[in-house]
């Protein structure tokens, strides 16, 4: 009889020795835990775009083990490093890492972590390299994948993605950025109002949602910037505030006339798919 209680015992002496060292840690650990959070923040997450929030672990472990719980809450904290995890954040959510039943994923990229600890560079590709052979949690994306994730409608979380990989160097610090139209919502909202814009043989294509409501139409914009955008039609705005074509990600030759709006979304399709293949890399 006495040998059935010494597995019980030993679990909870050890689950007691665990809760020691978890309080006797508690202040850095919460110190962890809130600067994990402040980098979301300030990285354009919010709770419903940070859409796991097993992610936020593997986040707060690195910064524990490498002591800089000060450090990432600094405005001026590397720049590379905060696209790093952004990144990785992003490419996880897109790819459900996290989703069903999570705990191997954690397992496997604790793993990566501490193997890292004291480098101070979140092991990104290391942990992305580790899931290659897993079929059904992996980081591999293929054509079908990226044009479906071409046509995630404004406003969706799968859209927020998109165009934070797109446009990796905004600044979201005190800032509200919308996800804006380039050629004006108000243009197709209203059958008639399209029809006097666009040609008749593109009708179909541009009342359809996944053409001018998805990221094939969309940017980041800051909100003020945004508002005061407005209607505006595209041409105009990229001529007023010289806004090159290489920054819609359309070739120099496209054009940026509402008329050509067909031959625009076709051309940026492309365009925006060679760039998801370049950035996810």
């Amino acid at each position: 009889m006495s040998s059935g209680f010494k597995e019980p015992i030993t679990i909870i002496e050890a689950i007691r020795e665990n809760v020691k060292i978890f309080e006797q840690n508690w202040t850095k650990i919460r110190e962890s835990i809130v600067a994990a959070f402040t980098l979301f923040y300030r990285l354009g997450f919010n709770d419903t775009t940070f859409r796991a929030k097993n992610a936020a672990i593997p986040i707060i472990y690195y910064i524990y083990y490498n002591d800089l719980e000060k450090e990432v809450v600094k405005v001026n904290y590397d720049s590379n490093e905060r696209k790093n995890i952004s990144k990785w954040l992003v490419l996880s959510f897109l790819k459900s890492i996290f989703g069903g039943q999570p705990d191997s994923a954690l397992i496997t990229i604790r793993k990566k972590l501490k193997a890292s600890i004291g480098t101070k560079s979140f092991p990104s590709s290391t942990i992305k390299s580790a899931f290659a052979t897993d079929p059904s949690r992996n980081y591999t994306f293929d054509n079908e994948f990226i044009y479906g994730l071409l046509e995630s409608q404004k406003d969706t979380s799968d859209a927020f993605y998109v165009l934070t990989l797109l446009q990796p160097n905004l600044d979201y610090y005190n800032q509200d950025f919308h996800q804006d139209h380039l050629h004006p919502a108000s243009v197709f909202y209203d059958e008639k109002k399209m029809k006097s814009f666009i040609p008749e043989s593109d009708w179909a294509f541009a009342s359809n949602k996944k053409n001018w409501n998805s990221v094939l139409n969309l940017q980041l914009l800051n909100g003020t910037l945004n508002s005061k955008k407005n209607d505006q039609p595209l041409d105009l705005w990229a001529s007023e505030n010289k806004i090159g074509k290489k920054e819609l990600y359309v070739k120099d030759t496209t054009s940026l006339k509402i008329q050509d709006f067909k031959l625009f979304i076709t051309d940026r399709k492309e365009c925006l798919k060679e760039k998801l293949y370049e950035v996810i890399k």
